[in-house]
């Protein structure tokens, strides 16, 4: 699991290095607009977006559909209950990007920051989403 801080001490010429800090603070107080989806990017026009919040809660778009739910760190994963969603009807693609979208979320279990500052959670299955801080 990644963390806010890193540091290196070389001492009579041995190096260590570690990290530290929460994790949480690498995904709280940012908004992510998600630019790909198990390597299938978004339809066009279209956005998701994911934004953690320090009290365990997880919300945003789904492409057609607002969701929320909890989201919390234990060990070296991340877990997201089981998110709910408002319920209107987009066109099909949309749809399926959403649904896409929301069983990745759910089946979450690692998270990165790439050297690029990408957010990248990978599921059980290996199914990657790649999200980037939004432009405000």
């Amino acid at each position: 699991m990644p963390h806010p801080y890193q540091v290196r001490l070389i001492l009579n010429g041995d190096m260590t290095s570690g990290c530290g800090g929460d994790p949480r603070q690498l995904l709280t107080g940012t908004e992510w607009d998600v630019e790909d989806i198990a390597g299938r990017g978004l339809e066009e026009k279209s956005r998701a977006t994911l934004e953690f919040m320090p009290d365990g809660r997880i919300h945003g778009t789904a492409s057609c559909n607002r969701y929320t739910g909890n989201w919390s760190l234990t060990g070296a994963t991340i877990e997201m209950g089981k998110l709910a969603s408002t319920r209107k009807a987009c066109p099909s693609p949309l749809m399926d990007q959403e649904d896409r979208f929301l069983r990745l979320l759910e089946s979450a279990r690692t998270f990165d920051i790439s050297a690029q500052g990408a957010l990248v959670i990978t599921s059980v299955n290996g199914a990657k989403l790649r999200a980037l801080p939004a432009s405000r």
